[in-house]
């Protein structure tokens, strides 16, 4: 049976090719005898040298400070009175302290920056020349001193990165942690990529366990692997943690210097059970350094899962082949089935979505007569095999497992579940997760009104997911996404065979009458529950009575709901609640004169504390998206209005989070102001009025020359967008492909994976939205030329020929609607030699080409939209002369 497990676990690509299975079995043979050998965090027998790092460390939050670190890092980028007077103080130490000593050197050379008080307050020379001395007798050199002084004194953090990499030499770890704190302003990739293959200097050397003492070396293995195992929990977590927000995907760079470090030990691992102890401990502690925490990604984008498991394969991987390789504990069990989570719907996760009844429960009905002689287990999904396999290896299953198996397909009866996709599945409980492992509103509801035990109330876990639930859009009617892959709400044929009285009975209750009914139980609205119901009010002013009955402190309420709040009570409010109240600000409608979004513009416009900084893109992010909403815009002034979206733009950039979200964002907004003025511009036509505004000009041997126009220039200011909207799709793509490159051409993933986790606008849903733009704007050759390339990106043959293998195409290669624009509004504009050429391409790829049918009715379903009259006037202006 273990066996099975495992190989069903492998099933796609092989989890571990006879590695996990060998350390399960391990681990599952020593475990009811519970020996000394055990790596068990509560069975670790301590010495005095572990309190460097305790057993049970994870790697949940920011590298732990001591007071050390955190006085370092305040007394050099501190502000405030707070941080004035511990400068004062270390001036006026007098101590061989190599954190005091590097502070007074910085303050010494910085005069201009942190005043001449301090001068006056540093050691004479006769002083410092015996506290440097003192510090040489400590076992520093003058020359470390000096490399020391050299990286702090960098102008930027990322020229004290430059320096660190050029020194080449270990730091102390105060100074590593301030050259990687959260707030450090790195954005090159190239430089993170660089710390990251650096970073064995921090932890070990050519020689690698011998223990350094300042620059003397201790040859004791044991303390120095002691010593050096701190350290790399020390080094790595800060690289990971800036790796998650500028490239997840450099994961796999950090999971093979773990690698790297861990079969070193190997050999000392063989014949030393409490350094075999220290492997495994590290080993676990690198499984869940690329198991990444929501408070670490960016903030709503897409995230690589698929480097994240390759980046676990590779740590499972290591030191396979030895006789005692390392074994997974309940921890690294638990990263790894967090990882399987998020991953995307596999082929036996996919074949079950389809075979679910439309009932509830919706139980798997046979397909073929293969189904009824499989076991249950050939259709769990792989998080719920790596619990089978941690139960095998003898952890016992806790309530936030059980509610992870109802989350990933099976509820603790066994019966079915619908998988949910799950980067954030923490603090669950079973109840909460089978309301939220359903199709939608409705079986939600009644989960909602079943609990595990009769007699169970509703808590605010259980109002939170339904609030959820109930805000969800229903999927489209011709989408191919499955259900549990995307959070939509999905209908099921059950509910059309119900009569009118029986669908009202089940029926869920509104947004409001299920607030009602939370506030009569006396439970009032906080954390992700008061979020979801700001983000998501019909009107400030119910957004503002939510944040009343929460819990919420009075002042913060009374800052962020006046009329002018204060910058510095913004800044104290929680960031996830901040964003949430913005986008109540950006999709309200203005009323009696007020302009919601302005107030979210002002909002925005508030400077963050530099440790939220990554929340500054998405806040901006949802302002982009209010410009988008024609129902929120305000007054007719287009100028005005594309004016904003630009210094949104700008803002965006600033922080460094240009991500494709907020490129296809810009890209609406731009389709919707012209989509504004397209009335005027038929009329224009109408009227002839456009031969006068095409100018032609003399050329110098008498001839004359029209002056051709493109649609986007007979709007102001909208060739200035148009052109900086092209912009930011080229510097996607060269963004993508210095990641490529840094990444290597021998990656882990699939080519297929590697398409689907690119940052570039590539999917099927960006090129429609991008197309749209194009030609809204009359830009038809960077039109037809964009969908060529993408088609070339996804033609690559590795891609295709892993899409041969699928049932059906992921949602992220279906370009139909992309190609139907095109139809529609681009192929009468350009040669029909290129239209060829492209039709033939996509065939060439077994994409579906859509036929003149398919055209006309691609317009009739977004007849909201005026695609007719965006076609009828670029086919008036090129007819005209002016030709787009």
């Amino acid at each position: 049976m273990l066996q099975n497990a495992a190989l069903h676990l492998q099933r796609t690509r092989p989890l571990l090719p006879n590695a996990i299975t060998a350390q399960i079995r391990r681990r599952h043979l020593r475990s009811p005898i519970r020996t000394p050998d055990l790596t068990d965090d509560w069975r670790w027998k301590l010495s005095p040298y572990d309190n460097y790092n305790k057993a049970g460390e994870t790697f949940d939050e920011e590298p732990s400070r001591n007071g050390k670190t955190e006085s370092f890092i305040r007394a050099i980028v501190g502000r405030g009175w707070q941080s004035e007077g511990l400068r004062r103080t270390v001036s006026q130490t007098r101590s061989p302290r190599l954190n005091i000593l590097l502070l007074q050197m910085l303050f010494r050379n910085n005069a201009l920056e942190y005043g001449q008080l301090l001068q006056s307050l540093l050691p004479s020379d006769e002083e410092w020349e015996a506290i440097v001395e003192s510090a040489v007798a400590h076992g520093h050199t003058r020359e470390s001193l000096h490399d020391f002084h050299f990286i702090l004194s960098g102008r930027t953090d990322e020229e004290r990165c430059g320096r660190l990499l050029e020194v080449k030499r270990p730091v102390p770890e105060f100074l590593f942690k301030f050259l990687l704190r959260k707030s450090s302003q790195i954005t090159n990739l190239e430089m993170l990529d660089a710390l990251i293959e650096a970073s064995p200097v921090q932890f070990w050397d050519e020689k690698p366990w011998c223990l350094r003492r300042g620059d003397s070396v201790v040859e004791n293995r044991e303390k120095a692997l002691i010593a050096s195992q701190h350290r790399f929990s020390a080094v790595a977590l800060p690289l990971a943690m800036h790796a998650f927000r500028l490239e997840p995907r450099l994961i796999i760079k950090i999971a093979r210097v773990a690698v790297r470090y861990i079969e070193d030990m190997s050999p000392l691992a063989a014949t030393s059970r409490r350094i075999f102890n220290i492997q495994c401990r590290v080993f676990n502690r690198a499984l869940s350094l690329t198991q990444p925490r929501a408070h670490q990604l960016p903030i709503h984008r897409r995230h690589p899962n698929a480097y994240f498991w390759e980046a676990q394969r590779i740590i499972l991987e290591a030191c396979r082949d030895e006789e005692k390789p390392p074994l997974v504990v309940e921890t690294g069990f638990r990263a790894i089935r967090s990882v399987l989570a998020g991953m995307a719907h596999d082929v036996t996760d996919a074949r079950n979505v389809k075979r679910h009844a439309a009932s509830w429960p919706p139980y798997l009905r046979p397909a073929d007569g293969i189904d009824e002689e499989a076991s249950p287990q050939a259709s769990w999904s792989r998080s719920v095999s790596a619990g089978a396999l941690m139960q095998e290896a003898g952890f016992a299953m806790t309530d936030e497992d059980d509610a992870l198996d109802v989350l990933q397909g099976r509820a603790t009866d066994g019966t079915p579940t619908i998988r949910q996709r799950s980067s954030n599945h923490e603090g669950y409980g079973v109840w909460t997760a089978s309301i939220r492992a359903t199709r939608n509103a409705t079986e939600a509801w009644a989960r909602f009104l079943n609990p595990p035990h009769p007699g169970m109330e509703p808590g605010l876990p259980q109002y939170t997911i339904m609030f959820h639930k109930l805000t969800l859009r229903d999927v489209k009617s011709y989408s191919t996404t499955l259900p549990g892959h995307k959070a939509l709400n999905f209908p099921t044929k059950y509910e059309a065979q119900l009569t009118r009285f029986e669908r009202a009975r089940v029926r869920p209750p509104s947004m409001a009458e299920l607030y009602r009914q939370m506030m009569l139980r006396d439970i009032r609205p906080q954390g992700t529950c008061l979020r979801i119901l700001v983000a998501n009010a019909d009107s400030l002013t119910t957004a503002h009575q939510y944040l009343v009955d929460s819990t919420e402190d009075a002042d913060m309420v009374q800052c962020l709901t006046a009329p002018t709040p204060d910058v510095e009570g913004i800044r104290k409010i929680p960031k996830a609640l901040f964003a949430a109240y913005m986008q109540a600000c950006t999709q309200v409608p203005p009323s009696d004169g007020h302009y919601p979004l302005k107030r979210a513009m002002r909002l925005a416009s508030m400077e963050l504390d530099p440790d939220s900084r990554r929340w500054t893109p998405h806040i901006w992010g949802i302002v982009l998206r209010g410009l988008s909403r024609p129902k929120v815009m305000w007054g007719d002034r287009l100028g005005e209005h594309m004016r904003i979206a630009h210094y949104v733009m700008d803002r965006i950039e600033e922080s460094n989070g240009m991500s494709v979200s907020a490129f296809v964002q810009f890209c609406k907004c731009i389709r919707k102001v012209m989509g504004r003025e397209m009335p005027r511009l038929l009329e224009e036509v109408k009227a002839a009025e456009m031969e006068r505004e095409w100018e032609e000009e003399e050329e110098e041997d008498g001839r004359k020359k029209e002056k051709k126009m493109k649609l986007g220039q007979l709007v102001p200011g909208m060739d200035v967008a148009v052109r900086r909207m092209k912009t930011e799709f080229r510097r996607l793509v060269e963004r993508e492909r210095v990641s490529q490159g840094l990444l290597g051409e021998e990656q882990p993933v699939t080519g297929l994976d590697r398409m689907l986790c690119r940052t570039d606008a590539v999917s099927g849903e960006q090129q429609h939205e991008y197309v749209l733009a194009l030609a809204y704007t009359g830009e038809v050759e960077e039109a037809m030329a964009t969908l060529r390339w993408t088609v070339a990106q996804w033609g690559q043959a590795e891609v295709t020929e892993q899409m041969a293998g699928l049932e059906e195409a992921p949602s992220e290669a279906d370009f139909y609607e992309a190609f139907c624009a095109f139809r529609y509004l681009v192929e009468p504009l350009v040669a029909v030699e290129e239209a060829e050429a492209l039709r033939r391409e996509v065939e060439a790829m077994g994409w579906p080409w859509p036929d003149e049918e398919a055209a006309e009715a691609y317009e009739q379903l977004y007849r909201h939209r005026p695609t007719r009259e965006v076609r009828s006037l670029l086919e008036a202006m090129a007819g005209g002369g002016g030709v787009v």
